[in-house]
């Protein structure tokens, strides 16, 4: 439902309690690294619990005075904006960290599985080689028709180690962050661009290149970005 009263002064003075709060929480929140589960469910409880639910209260509460009250929502905008711009690098923070931290364990489990590959494939290799040497005491020993020598057992296949999956998935308490492939269009080279996009109209850009637009110089690149979901 629309909001037709002028913005309450308690409204304002609940926002600027919300730019105390986060201001308060910055310090601890910048000084989250992620390098273990540990860090990594306690980064997803501080964005399900406290950062995504405070921000959506406050872009709540923009939403309900800024779409209404036209002439004033440039000062109503101006409440708000400094609030979720200093909430949003905060969650930016522990995004980062998140994904760098899971881009990491990525890439070691891949190296991981590369070495069990190898290590799986030389196995084989030498495997191969004893079943062709068993073979030929075997056929030698047929053609000369001596008895059968004592021979090893077959050698047992070797199975490729599967290194362990990493999940993109976090569940804490408050709420669940996952992992997933956003397109995102980069610029990866700006000589090649049309004239329309010199700016580069970035904004225009992105629309088009989302919508299937073929634009010299841009690709839809599938980037990895942190959802949180929560009760909030």
């Amino acid at each position: 439902m629309e909001n037709t009263a002028v913005i309450p002064q308690e409204q304002i003075v609940e926002v600027k309690n919300y730019i105390s709060q986060a201001q308060v929480l910055k310090a601890d929140v910048m000084s989250m690294v992620v390098t273990n589960e540990k860090d990594k469910a306690a980064a997803n409880e501080m964005l399900s619990a406290t950062l995504k639910p405070m921000f959506k209260a406050v872009e709540e509460m923009r939403k309900a005075y800024s779409l209404t009250l036209r002439r004033r929502a440039n000062e109503w905008d101006a409440e708000c904006n400094p609030v979720m711009g200093v909430i949003q690098k905060l969650i930016d923070h522990l995004n980062s960290q998140v994904l760098d931290y899971v881009h990491k364990e990525e890439e070691a489990a891949r190296q991981l599985q590369e070495e069990a590959n190898r290590i799986a494939a030389e196995a084989e290799v030498k495997r191969q080689e004893e079943l062709r040497l068993i073979e030929e005491a075997r056929a030698k020993a047929e053609e000369e028709g001596k008895p059968l020598p004592e021979l090893p057992l077959e050698p047992a296949a070797v199975a490729t180690e599967i290194a362990p999956a990493v999940s993109r998935t976090i569940r804490t308490g408050h709420g669940t962050s996952s992992i997933r492939k956003t397109p995102t269009p980069v610029i990866f080279d700006e000589s090649l661009l049309p004239r329309e996009y010199l700016i580069p109209n970035v904004p225009m850009i992105n629309r088009d290149v989302k919508d299937g637009k073929k634009i010299p110089g841009t690709r839809l690149d599938m980037i990895d970005s942190l959802a949180t979901r929560g009760g909030y």
